[in-house]
């Protein structure tokens, strides 16, 4: 029981750091400003243009690529 009782603690303290941290934090980043559409070989999405420096492109795996990796 001893055993069980440190890691219920110690897990509750992980889960509650995690969660002060997270909303704590704040952004520094500049505003996005609105989303652009666009059509990638009959697949629309979207982006985003803004900041400063080099540029920096981000690729979500979103919803289709999720289904295509279960299907193979």
């Amino acid at each position: 029981m001893n055993f069980l009782r440190r890691v219920v603690v110690k897990r509750f303290g992980v889960n509650l750091a995690a969660l002060v941290f997270l909303l704590s934090t704040v952004s520094y980043g500049a505003p996005m400003g609105k989303a652009k559409p666009v059509d990638v070989d009959g697949i629309k999405t979207s982006y985003f243009e803004g900041g400063s420096g080099e540029a920096m492109v981000w690729v979500h795996r979103g919803r289709v690529f999720r289904l295509l990796a279960y299907a193979y």
